[in-house]
């Protein structure tokens, strides 16, 4: 995209001395921002729900990310998402909504009924028992319990995720991964949260 007025010009100058007396992350929400008034204004209409949703339904702060990387894609709905990364079973298919709220809505402790909204929303198969397949994901070490009936996706889960849709590779960063011992009182947690 070519500048071409001087009004142009003296515009982008003013924006960019403006952002450079912000932090990175203060930088990146600014951005969002601006990009969801002129998305509104030209009333393009997205299929995808703004990137809160789901916190603000069920009222929970969001931790935004803090890499500063400004080249992430972090537009794409997660129907898109899960149809790239191919999920074969619910337990994958947990693993992967869960690195999708972490990770495209800022919701680093999420709960079974949130993971059901973003899947109704990805227009996938509804979950015969989602507190099953929950139990199975966190057995699996996809997810692991986190405060009170919340649950995080692990480092075995992102890593698992980030490799999809190529299973050998998903394969190998399990392998790769350092032996889950999970002690008893964990497990019965985590049993215990799934009921609630």
């Amino acid at each position: 995209m070519e500048i071409g007025s001087t009004e142009e010009i003296r515009v982008v100058n003013e924006i960019l001395k403006m952002l450079n007396e912000l932090e990175p992350e203060a930088r990146r929400r600014v951005l969002a921002t601006v990009e969801t008034f002129i998305k509104f204004d030209n009333l393009q209409v997205n299929s995808a729900p703004p990137q809160s949703t789901i916190a603000e339904l069920h009222g929970r702060q969001t931790s935004l990310r803090s890499d500063g990387d400004f080249s992430t894609d972090r537009t794409i709905s997660a129907k898109q998402f899960l149809f790239d990364k191919k999920p074969q079973s619910d337990v994958e298919r947990i693993a992967c909504l869960a690195y999708y709220l972490t990770h495209y809505q800022d919701l680093l402790e999420f709960q079974t009924r949130d993971v059901s909204l973003l899947n109704t929303e990805a227009a996938q198969q509804k979950f015969s028992n989602p507190s099953v397949a929950i139990s199975n994901a966190a057995r699996a070490g996809y997810i692991i319990p986190s405060s009170k009936s919340y649950w995080r996706i692990s480092a075995i889960g992102e890593v698992y995720v980030r490799a999809l849709p190529d299973r050998d590779a998903a394969k190998e960063a399990l392998t790769d991964a350092p032996a889950r011992r999970q002690r008893k009182s964990s497990a019965k947690r985590a049993k215990k949260m799934v009921k609630q």
